[in-house]
């Protein structure tokens, strides 16, 4: 792949803002958030594991390049690292035993899940490389059927190892299973190899999954399990997240580009991680709720604006740091 794809980039850029929204409201809540934080968790890991499996395809698989190993141990190590900045944050006021359970994998801490899952996913790329070339649309369906009976199945309360629990999944703690989320991975490979956008029979198959979905909360009153995820929970995301992909591929197509969205999009991890880092400074009261009583905007919506600001804010001098030294310099 010789350049960024910018539909990929801004569907990545529209996950993580959607993702950053979502995590901030577990420290200041306010009213009416319940459906947001549903339509999030419902689509935003499954989006994600789309964009890994088109880009996946683009950049590792479609073409053979020497440097194909080194860029997955770079992305691996990235997202695990990625995971231990948030993990030792999460315990930031934590004890030894607390952080090495981090290190060693043995504890997976709140909003972390996710980081674990893409470092695994890089070896599994790196390990299945060459049968993934191989991918054909009969396979992906074959072995998408598979991970869902699976789901359906397999008792996970024996599964207890927190690596073992993200790639199999776990009713332990919460995890996002690469097996369970698998056959997004694959459709955005697919669609990446037979350069597919808009299929009218795609789009009524992810109707039909998603239909399945309300199905479900409509006869039941209540979502499908997400922790370990659910066949119905699974199915749940499918029309929204290829309504992203046939909206974005469109505004690139027409040769524009959401600029702010292309430019998360390229940065994921930092925003991502600097937004759990001020969530876990907010857990640990590093941040002196004082400090409001000197505000005249003392809301919780109002701190919530605040809040997301200081976030995005952080995270471009982050991304930029290097500039922003050479300039002072």
């Amino acid at each position: 792949m010789n350049g960024r794809d910018d539909s990929l980039d801004m569907m990545k850029g529209c996950l993580t803002v959607l993702m950053v929204l979502s995590h901030l409201t577990y420290v200041v809540p306010f009213g009416g958030i319940g459906k947001f934080n549903a339509y999030v968790n419902l689509t935003t890991f499954s989006g994600f594991m789309f964009c890994f499996g088109y880009v996946c395809w683009k950049a590792y698989i479609e073409n053979e390049r020497e440097d194909v190993v080194r860029r997955l141990l770079k992305g691996a190590c990235k997202s695990l690292c990625a995971f231990y900045i948030c993990g030792l944050g999460y315990y930031m006021r934590g004890t030894m035993l607390e952080w090495g359970g981090v290190i060693l994998l043995q504890k997976i801490p709140t909003l972390t899940e996710f980081l674990l899952s893409f470092f695994l996913m890089y070896l599994m790329i790196l390990i299945l490389r060459r049968q993934l070339k191989k991918l054909s649309l009969t396979g992906g369906v074959v072995i998408s059927v598979i991970s869902w009976v699976f789901l359906s199945v397999f008792p996970f309360e024996i599964i207890i190892n927190p690596v073992m629990g993200s790639i199999i999944g776990t009713t332990t703690y919460c995890s996002f299973p690469l097996m369970a989320y698998i056959s997004y991975f694959l459709t955005g490979c697919l669609l990446a190899k037979y350069r597919v956008v808009f299929n009218r029979w795609l789009l009524l198959l992810t109707c039909i999954f998603t239909g399945i979905f309300f199905f479900f909360y409509r006869v039941n009153g209540i979502l499908p399990g997400r922790f370990p995820p659910t066949v119905y929970w699974i199915l749940g995301g499918s029309l929204f997240i290829y309504g992203y992909y046939c909206i974005f591929k469109l505004i690139s197509r027409k040769g524009k580009k959401v600029k702010i969205l292309v430019y998360v999009g390229k940065h994921t991890l930092v925003f991502l991680v600097v937004s759990n880092l001020l969530i876990f400074s907010l857990w640990n009261q590093l941040i002196d709720e004082e400090i409001w009583k000197t505000v005249s905007m003392n809301r919780w919506d109002c701190r919530y604006i605040i809040y997301a600001a200081i976030t995005f804010m952080l995270s471009f001098i982050v991304i930029n740091i290097k500039n922003i030294m050479r300039r002072a310099m």
